[in-house]
């Protein structure tokens, strides 16, 4: 799978989706707070500045050779939501973004072709073309894209709740969407959901499955709380069968060591304090689990055993993003392996020096104390990093020892910069949490998977 907020206070600033989005700066109380504000508007403003005008739908990554990516739009949509709230910008703006987005998303074709389709049993295609709209790079029925982008349908229908014409559209078209997707047909024979489905003849279903500890809890859960095409139980008591835990440089934790594969989950789901069968095994919960994950890295990033350039308390923080090159080159007298878009983890997975910025500023829920510090001084300190969006997709100073922060990503990423809005919100108002605990399919999908306690037990 392919797999950056803001410093500003009382004044007016206008950004244009179809030329007349107008955001205004609201007021905050502290230092901390004015901050992460600044930090969260900049990154709402990519999805402002890459999504369509016409059709809503939002690009892949800041570049000029991308495309559309369905996981894109999901994180767009529930940012939507949050900008409203925040008073970012209108209810009428809001509404009329979401709207005009889900009527594409009903509109695009589906059906079993290799061409001219956007997707298939409900499902959509995990990139499509930004000026057809269609299925490109020949990419794949996407599961756990199209989950993302339903958790941003499915928000919408949460949040838009008035009695209005157009709210009243957003819900049906919402539901109509999630309705839709047929979450049984991916779910195989050996108990597990697939990844993919290809069109092309003799490769349909993925052999990948979502069997072991990743992002999968948002797609799983999601599946098991429709009303329409539900996968078992079995397909979460499954999923959890083969969780490897670990304690290298930290508390045990069931290990997966990019940080998106616990942001994303998360960033619908409040995982605190409501356990399932295998919590309760270990006696802490996924929210926990999160921050052990993310503690180990810092760990990781202190003692630097390979050595990078800058590793430590103010410099960390890996997960999947955008890299440097696909080369090997001289670093400190050793050959030293560099990737482009790769996932890159600590203490166990790829490192070669590159940080992404989202594997932190979209964790501060987990660790506040260590990750705001971190942020600010990078906003301070490392100018070099920051743009328009907010923090750029990543930054490798071994790359070039020359530079302050050596190689910059020049992009944004629509799948790194959504969870930054959407967990800065829920550190400070806990918004996107509250909001999934009132929606059914949330509800459903946690109960039916064996959850329990904590603010379950009042649902």
């Amino acid at each position: 799978m392919k797999f950056s907020r803001r410093m500003f206070v009382a004044a007016m600033a206008s950004l244009s989706l179809s030329g007349n989005l107008q955001l205004s700066y609201a007021r905050t109380e502290n230092s901390n707070d004015q901050f992460l504000d600044g930090l969260e508007k900049a990154h709402f403003r990519y999805f402002v500045q890459n999504s369509d005008a016409n059709t809503g739908l939002t690009m892949d990554s800041s570049r000029d050779d991308t495309a559309c990516s369905i996981a894109a739009v999901g994180f767009s949509l529930s940012s939507f939501a949050i900008a409203c709230e925040r008073g970012y910008i209108s209810r009428a703006d809001a509404r009329n973004y979401v709207l005009k987005t889900l009527k594409t998303l009903w509109s695009l074709p589906q059906g079993e072709g290799t061409t001219g389709v956007s997707g298939h049993h409900g499902f959509f295609y995990h990139f499509l073309d930004k000026k057809t709209w269609t299925r490109t790079w020949q990419c794949e029925l996407s599961t756990i894209d199209t989950a993302l982008l339903m958790a941003g349908v499915l928000s919408c229908s949460s949040y838009f709740d008035d009695k209005t014409a157009e709210e009243e559209q957003i819900r049906d078209l919402a539901k109509k969407l999630f309705d839709r997707v047929e979450w049984d047909w991916m779910f195989q024979p050996d108990g597990f959901i697939a990844m993919g489905w290809d069109p092309e003849t003799g490769k349909g279903f993925h052999k990948g499955r979502w069997s072991h500890f990743d992002e999968g809890p948002i797609l799983i859960l999601m599946a098991a709380g429709s009303s329409t095409h539900p996968v078992p139980a079995e397909a979460w008591a499954n999923y959890c069968k083969n969780f490897k835990t670990s304690s290298d440089m930290g508390k045990e934790r069931v290990d997966f060591p990019y940080t998106y594969g616990y942001q994303y989950p998360g960033c619908w789901i409040d995982f605190r304090g409501i356990n399932d069968a295998a919590t309760k095994k270990l006696g802490f919960d996924y929210f926990e689990n999160g921050k052990r994950i993310l503690m180990a890295q810092h760990a990781y990033a202190l003692a630097n055993p390979m050595g990078w350039r800058d590793y430590g308390k103010d410099c960390w923080g890996l997960t999947a993003c955008d890299g440097p090159g696909n080369s090997k080159k001289e670093f400190h007298g050793k050959k030293a392996e560099f990737r482009g878009y790769s996932m890159r983890g600590g203490p166990n997975g790829f490192d070669d020096g590159t940080i992404a910025p989202t594997a932190i500023a979209a964790s501060v829920p987990y660790a506040p104390e260590v990750i705001i510090p971190t942020l600010k001084k990078w906003k301070e300190n490392r100018p070099e990093v920051w743009g328009d969006c907010g923090f750029h997709d990543a930054f490798n100073p071994s790359w070039d020892e020359s530079k302050p922060s050596g190689w910059v990503d020049p992009s944004y990423l629509g799948i790194d910069q959504g969870p930054v809005i959407i967990m800065l919100e829920n550190y400070r108002s806990g918004f996107l949490w509250n909001l999934m605990k009132r929606n059914d399919v949330f509800l459903n999908g946690l109960k039916r998977s064996g959850f329990s306690g904590g603010w379950l037990s009042e649902k």
